[in-house]
């Protein structure tokens, strides 16, 4: 699990699982008390994650957020993988070809020649994407689009280089207008 799906998913539950053990298996107080220990001793470990989760957006989404704000208007169609942060900024439609956030996509994401064939009938005005800069392509990563679109113009406007938290990688989000 990544910094951020530890931090979203797994601790805020655990206080919750925690106090619903008790109540149904009734546990004796030292029982109790033992849990209560270790969920307190988990405690810098969740706000690590929680840390470098907001570092992550921080670096690689804030700077972006603006630009796709005032750039975007309610006409635009976006497609993004970034369907959580940035789809807070964005103006008009917004697509997720990975299908988080749209079930056409969902269906069919893990058939790449039927996800390529749904894209050419998108009319994306915006693309906010990974640019895996000759790296192997991740899904529906920059290279994918390209591949797809490959009769349109696509016009970079502003990228975000961002040092992932491992401090081994980084990953170059791009805002591209499509033309």
């Amino acid at each position: 699990a990544s910094y951020g799906e530890l931090s979203r998913y797994v601790a805020p539950i655990l206080p919750l699982l925690i106090l619903v053990l008790f109540k149904e298996l009734k546990f004796k107080k030292n029982i109790l008390l033992l849990f209560l220990f270790l969920n307190l001793s988990y405690f810098p470990l969740y706000l690590n994650t929680h840390i470098k989760s907001t570092e992550t957006i921080n670096n690689l989404h804030v700077k972006i957020a603006g630009i796709v704000n005032s750039e975007t208007n309610k006409n635009d169609v976006t497609a993004t993988l970034a369907a959580g942060y940035l789809s807070l900024f964005v103006n008009g439609k917004i697509i997720d070809p990975y299908g988080l956030g749209t079930f056409r996509y969902a269906k069919i994401k893990h058939n790449i020649d039927l996800v390529y064939e749904q894209i050419k009938k998108e009319n994306f005005t915006y693309i906010l994407t990974f640019d895996n800069q000759g790296r192997t392509p991740s899904y529906m990563s920059l290279f994918h689009f390209k591949k797809v679109l490959n009769n349109k113009k696509l016009n970079t406007l502003v990228s975000g280089d961002n040092k992932n938290p491992d401090g081994k990688s980084s990953s170059i989000f791009s805002f591209i207008k499509v033309e």
